[in-house]
């Protein structure tokens, strides 16, 4: 409810209580009544909306114009001293009990709440109510997911109550048309900025007419960033405040007219159609002459050519920063003479795709070498190692350079074709000859000494065999893919290297990164070799890549099949937990040292020990542990940063994981929480997230343990902040995020080719979505929360962004039932978990589980027990397979 400030109120005469009912001298009710006061100046009305204006709904359209009663009234009669003051007081929230808090701390706090939880706080009291009104009429940004359920009405409802908003992003899971924009037009008066994205199934609707219109009605209209503008069909958008313009999926623009005066930014994205009909060069020189101030030009499509580049660089474009021109095959060295002669303080240079030259990439060098910083020329065949080193030589301000898929191998073969005619049939026949003698691939190497460089990608370049990289700021190396760099030929001297991403590569190779890396970090020093002059100063020698002993490239081979882990270490006490991946899984390899954090992603069968987490169990819980250790030496090749002789490494080979079995379940949900708990506890950041991934198979009781170790963490971590007198940290720390909520929808199961089988079988891996899945956790990773779907198990289909894991939770428990399969997107799903466990279980007890579940929901005992025959029971053997890749094996006692 709403109060006032005590003060202020004791202040003030007697107030209505019936409103215009009561007399407006002395308060009494008017029916019956002769006011004694009647001598005296009658006191101003009360208007509560005075006091309550910022949280009325209706007053943003409420015109300030005066109403009849206030012209007609004196005025000084309709405002008193006193309340002027009163008007100037803050109104007040009754939190409960004597404690008030203004209405502006209130709609501060409020305005940290999603959505939901708004709508629930809206419940509470009529106080609360007008506070939430507020929030959402002060709201300036608004990001909308529209499902493919959801009606036009319910975006125009949700508009409706943000009557300042100016920044507007929809995420459509259903068909976009004229009515969405109609409806955005009007609720919206003051949109500046207007985003549409498409879900996978979602068709963008919208023609030229409707999108011209919208823009030409939209004078405040600044920004406009759409998807899937396959049906526009032509362009004549006309603005004077549009400043950035992002269109998606183009195709067969018969007329494309930009005429923007302010344009600062576009960015034209064309379908990956042979047939598309648009003339990019009308297209281009028009964009030039009509909208002279653009500093950022991003135009992706396969008919880019010289000519529409030439087009462009006709235009007096002088104030452009960033250059985008990709997937033209028709560019060549002379689009690059026409760029660097008319631009003239480029940062940015995209000619991906592109079909230019070393020759080219001199121009470039030789036209920005002070302003240029950022040089992309992935998908480009005809440069070299020789040209991206001139540009790392040439360019001083280099901080990007992108030469994916570029360096490839290329075979010298060469083959003859001879055709002979066939008499019988009159056929003209060409056949090839060829060589008998297989050629050697021809592989390059690279060189870069850059001092400025921060990002290199190299994806992609097999045609690589040798890499020297001098970068002592570079933080960003991708390898990924580069299948023939050899181990001995790689050299990093990059002090600030943190993250090095290298799937695909050889496994040699990624120990190699490794142990380069950190050597560089434990001794910064020089170890190249080097020669002191008489000058003092020193000349470094370019290191020679010489080829390892054959005898050491067997020892590789045969560490190779061994996958060992090294530095694993086993204690009677305390059990040493460790990340162990099966072989060719990716993996993220995090280690800290003095100068930062440091990141390996590879994809690898040598396993590496990410970070070793100590778990001190009770000493009622039985820690069965069987551990059979072989010391063995591994010889590992040398890096040229390292002395030129044998390394032993010693590994221990892990045979089996820990076995964590208790006298009752209680004491192993009190062990497991104990330990997610500190955990928690060491980081910093609320937005690390330290997830795991809880497996087993049906019946083993996943959902109860996940459940149970998920509210004992938040019991104990609720217990820490009460002994620290902590009120600003979250009452949450830990939650759980189950699998089911992945299951295909039905009517994607209707789409098979044998629904009837997809239905019978649904439970089974093939029924789930692994890749959205791994696409919510690794959204978690990156961003700190994410929306994951739900199961409603009367509805028979999942519930979208039904479960809302915050920043303030630390701890994630995954539950599913085959989160540890090693097969397709299960393997990449199962590398993002910090700690992999599974619950072992007999598996006739386990489907006894099943059965007594089945029959509770309805199912006759002979229909349960064919679907256990059918579908349950396959689908736990397959499961109780992988439980050879958890880090910790549960026994099930009596859940």
């Amino acid at each position: 409810m709403i109060a006032e400030d005590a003060t202020a109120a004791a202040k003030r005469q007697p107030q209505k209580k019936r409103g215009n009912y009561n007399c407006g001298r002395c308060g009494l009710p008017k029916k019956g009544h002769v006011c004694s006061a009647a001598d005296g100046p009658a006191l101003p009305p009360r208007s509560d909306s005075r006091l309550r204006r910022a949280l009325s709904f209706d007053d943003d359209r409420i015109s300030a114009a005066p109403t009849p009663e206030e012209v007609a009234a004196p005025p000084e009669s309709v405002v008193g001293p006193e309340d002027e003051e009163e008007g100037r007081e803050e109104a007040v929230v009754v939190m409960g009990g004597a404690v008030v808090l203004p209405v502006s701390c209130m709609a501060e706090v409020l305005r940290r709440l999603s959505p939901k939880e708004l709508m629930g706080a809206a419940a509470v009291c009529r106080g609360w109510r007008e506070c939430v009104r507020r929030v959402w009429r002060s709201a300036e940004e608004l990001r909308v997911r529209v499902s493919p359920r959801s009606q036009i009405g319910f975006v125009g409802s949700v508009l409706h109550k943000c009557a300042a908003l100016a920044r507007l992003t929809l995420r459509m899971e259903s068909d976009v048309d004229a009515t969405l924009l109609a409806c955005v037009a009007f609720s919206c008066p003051s949109l500046k900025a207007f985003e549409i994205s498409l879900g996978d199934n979602a068709v963008n609707r919208l023609t030229g007419d409707e999108l011209c219109r919208f823009v030409s009605d939209k004078r405040s209209l600044s920004m406009i960033k759409l998807e899937g503008c396959t049906n526009l069909g032509f362009l004549n958008l006309s603005s004077s405040s549009l400043s950035t313009i992002w269109l998606s999926d183009l195709y067969c623009l018969s007329k494309s007219v930009i005429n923007c005066p302010n344009l600062k930014e576009i960015s034209l994205d064309f379908a990956r159609q042979e047939n598309d009909s648009t003339d990019l060069v009308i297209m281009m020189d028009s964009l030039g002459r009509t909208c002279p101030r653009l500093r950022n030009i991003h135009i992706a499509s396969i008919r880019l050519c010289n000519e529409a580049v030439i087009a462009l660089t006709s235009a007096n474009l002088r104030g452009l920063r960033m250059l985008s021109l990709v997937l033209g095959s028709g560019i060549t060295d002379a689009s690059v003479a026409a760029i660097v002669s008319s631009f003239a303080i480029l940062e940015l240079l995209d000619l991906s795709g592109s079909s230019i030259s070393d020759s080219g990439i001199g121009m470039i060098c030789n036209g920005f070498p002070q302003t240029l910083s950022r040089l992309l020329l992935a998908l480009c065949p005809n440069i070299t190692s020789s040209g991206i080193q001139f540009a790392t030589a040439q360019l001083p301000l280099l901080q990007l350079i992108d030469c994916g898929m570029s360096i490839c191998v290329v075979n010298s073969q060469s083959a003859e074709d001879k055709s002979h005619t066939s008499e019988e049939h009159g056929e003209v026949k060409w056949c090839q000859k060829l060589s008998t003698v297989r050629p050697q691939p021809i592989y390059q190497k690279l060189i870069i000494k850059h001092a400025h460089l921060k990002k290199l990608s190299l994806w992609g370049c097999s045609g690589l065999d040798a890499l020297y990289l001098n970068c002592p700021e570079l933080n960003d190396l991708n390898l990924n893919s580069c299948t023939n760099l050899h181990p001995e030929r790689l050299l990093l001297q990059c002090s600030d290297l943190k993250n090095v991403y290298a799937s695909g590569c050889q496994d040699m190779l990624i120990g190699a990164i490794r142990n380069q890396v950190l050597n560089e970090f434990a001794s910064p020093e020089n170890h190249l070799p080097c020669k002191r002059l008489a000058d003092g100063s020193k000349r470094v020698q370019v290191p020679h890549f010489l080829l390892q002993q054959q005898a050491d490239d067997e020892k590789c081979k045969r560490a190779k099949r061994s996958q060992c882990v090294s530095g694993v270490e086993w204690h009677r006490t305390h059990a040493t937990m460790e990340l162990s991946f099966a072989p060719h899984a990716k993996m993220e390899l995090s280690l800290l040292n003095r100068r930062g954090r440091f990141n390996l992603s590879c994809s690898s069968s040598l396993e590496f020990l990410a970070r070793k987490r100590n778990v001190k169990w009770h000493h009622s819980l039985g820690l069965s542990c069987s551990i059979k250790t072989s010391r063995k030496g591994l010889y590992q090749t040398c890096s040229p940063s390292m002395p030129k002789k044998n390394q032993k490494v010693l590994c221990y080979q892990k045979q089996e994981v820990p076995v964590l079995e208790g006298r009752t379940i209680v004491e192993v949900y009190d062990a497991l929480a104990e330990r997610l708990l500190s955990t928690a506890l060491k980081f910093e950041d609320l937005n690390l997230k330290y997830i795991v991934g809880l497996a087993g198979p049906p019946g083993a009781g996943k959902s109860t343990l996940a459940s149970e170790v998920i509210r004992r963490v938040n019991l104990l971590w609720s217990q820490k902040l009460v002994e620290a007198n902590s009120t600003l940290l979250p009452d949450e720390v830990a939650t759980v995020l189950p699998m089911d909520g992945f299951h295909l929808y039905r009517y994607q199961l209707d789409a098979m080719e044998n629904p009837k089988e997809a239905h019978a079988r649904r439970g089974a891996p093939w029924t789930f979505n692994p890749e959205l899945l791994f696409k919510c956790l690794q959204t978690l990773r990156n961003e700190g929360s994410v929306y994951a779907p739900s199961f409603d198990h009367g509805v028979g289909d999942p519930v979208e962004n039904d479960i809302f894991v915050s920043s303030q939770h630390k701890v994630v428990i995954v539950e599913g039932n085959y989160l540890l399969l090693e097969e397709d997107t299960w393997k990449d799903l199962s590398a993002l978990f910090d700690e992999k466990w599974f619950i072992d279980v007999d598996i006739d007890v386990a489907m006894q589980r099943v059965l007594n579940r089945h029959i509770s929901t309805g199912k006759e005992p002979d229909v349960a027990k064919w679907r256990i025959e059918y579908n349950d029971r396959p689908n736990a053997e397959l499961i109780m397979k992988s439980k050879k890749h958890a880090d910790l094996v549960i026994r099930s006692v009596d859940f």
